[in-house]
């Protein structure tokens, strides 16, 4: 029997013809026998790994289309919780836009507070300012009155004294009379005309008073005025805060049903095309396993030719193999001579370069020598030179 016939081939069944081999060899039967059912047993196992495929394949495909609905009912609910997160955020924003708005509005009306409070006491401190004038204004008046009084007082005390000093002088002088009698008279005209200077300051006083009352008043009614404007303000921005709040949730209410319409819309379309996506996918795995099969059944019939044309080959092959073989033998004899002559020739090398490595050795040694019994020589004629010196 020839033993290429028992030769396992790349892809084979290492089982598949052991039996075979072993009744061969114990029983002398003819080998073609066991080489057909050696083929014919590979042909079912290659049927049977075939069916296997098939079924992995389709168990593949199953998994595949599951791993799609999964993905795509992933991806459905990534989308609506982005879309919640997104309408959420927008929301929170939104809240945190109004309260900012309403902090900025307060803000602004505790500024707008602070404004008339700063305003009210700014005006607060004008008013006592100009009654501390005022007040001060009247107090110089008086203290000035005061002191004109006593210095009326004087003059009439030392007016009084001279007249008693001349009255007992001149007693019976008439002349002194008429003096006397102009001098009450001018004293009487002063006294009328203080008076009248008096009430006239007297009005004065209570003119400013009046003033200072009006200008209360006055700035009394302003302050009021003022804030009945700031009031009328504020109410009206309120007014257009509220307005414009509800406009902001109607807008807001148009579009979360805006975006919850399209999203439909976009779920129903991304259904669509995951169905067709399936049954595209049905018809090209359906055309795949055909395809699949034809190439079988071209592959069986290539296995079969090739099956043939392999085991002519074969025996050629073996027999090429076999001259290749003595041919790198000889080859190999070859090398190994080629090898030994180098060897040996490098053992020679060796040998000459030891050689002329003593060579060179002894030849130092000599030179060496030499050189000592010069410089003894020296140094022994220098020894005598300096004896005969002494």
């Amino acid at each position: 029997m020839a033993p290429y016939l028992w030769r396992r081939l790349p892809g084979d069944d290492v089982n598949a013809v052991s039996d075979a081999e072993t009744q061969h060899l114990e029983r002398n039967v003819k080998p073609s026998y066991w080489y057909r059912l050696a083929i014919w047993k590979q042909e079912v196992e290659k049927i049977r790994n075939l069916e296997k495929l098939k079924q992995i394949e389709l168990r593949k495909l199953e998994k595949l289309k599951q791993q799609r609905k999964y993905e795509e009912e992933l991806l459905r609910i990534k989308d609506e919780t982005e879309a919640e997160a997104k309408e959420k955020e927008r929301i929170a924003l939104e809240i945190e836009a109004k309260e900012k708005s309403e902090a900025e509005e307060k803000a602004r009306a505790k500024e707008i507070e602070a404004r008339k409070l700063k305003l009210k006491q700014i005006e607060v401190e004008k008013q006592k300012a100009r009654e501390e004038k005022i007040r001060s204004e009247m107090e110089y008046e008086r203290e000035k009155e005061l002191e004109r009084k006593k210095e009326k007082e004087r003059l009439l005390e030392v007016e009084k004294q001279l007249q008693r000093e001349e009255e007992i002088k001149l007693r019976g002088d008439d002349e002194e009379r008429e003096r006397k009698q102009r001098e009450t008279k001018l004293l009487a005209e002063i006294e009328e005309q203080q008076r009248v200077e008096e009430l006239k300051q007297r009005e004065r006083e209570e003119s400013k008073q009046r003033e200072l009352e009006e200008e209360r008043e006055r700035k009394r009614r302003e302050d009021l005025e003022r804030l009945k404007d700031l009031e009328q303000e504020l109410r009206r921005k309120h007014e257009l805060q509220i307005k414009r709040e509800s406009e902001e949730r109607e807008r807001i209410e148009n579009e979360r049903l805006q975006k919850e319409v399209e999203a439909k819309l976009e779920r129903e379309r991304r259904e669509k095309e995951f169905e067709e996506q399936l049954i595209q996918e049905e018809i090209r795995r359906r055309k795949e396993i055909e395809a699949r099969e034809k190439l079988l059944e071209q592959q069986r019939a290539l296995d079969k030719a090739l099956e043939e044309e392999r085991t002519r080959k074969m025996k050629e092959m073996e027999e090429k193999l076999e001259e290749e073989r003595k041919r790198k033998q000889r080859e190999a004899e070859e090398q190994m001579e080629i090898e030994r002559k180098l060897k040996e020739k490098e053992i020679q090398d060796r040998i000459e370069q030891e050689r002329l490595r003593k060579e060179r050795e002894a030849e130092e040694k000599i030179e060496q020598e030499k050189l000592r019994k010069q410089k003894e020589m020296q140094e022994k004629l220098e020894e005598e030179r300096r004896q005969k010196e002494k």
